[in-house]
């Protein structure tokens, strides 16, 4: 999906929660949170590979903006095997997704991959 895509998918996936903003940028994290004057990032957790990256990014963004603080939350058990390749690969090949995304989510997979 677009950037654009992605952005509309998310906000139709969480309608329910109105102080939740839904935006896209390009460029350094750090450089975003400044721009809207975060003081935390909020980051997903699934596999110790994510672990490994999301260490890294933190202390360099640490680094580069001390100010920021970095939470990290653990997915649960039933989604940490979960990627975005594996999720394209169930619904190309006619299997349900509707346990592991979001309604709108796999409408849209559904539609961008149609069973052949």
């Amino acid at each position: 999906f677009t950037p654009e895509e992605r952005v509309e998918l998310a906000r139709q996936s969480i309608t329910h929660l109105p102080n939740v903003e839904v935006t896209h940028f390009g460029g350094l994290t750090i450089d975003f949170a400044k721009k809207v004057n975060a003081k935390a990032m909020v980051r997903g957790l699934r596999i110790n590979a994510d672990f490994e990256r999301e260490f890294d990014m933190a202390m360099m963004n640490k680094k580069l903006y001390p100010h920021l603080e970095l939470v990290c939350l653990m997915a649960s058990a039933q989604y940490q095997f979960l990627s975005s390749s594996l999720l394209k690969e169930v619904a190309s090949l006619g299997g349900s997704i509707n346990d592991f995304v979001p309604k709108p989510v796999a409408i849209a997979l559904r539609k961008k991959y149609p069973l052949k």
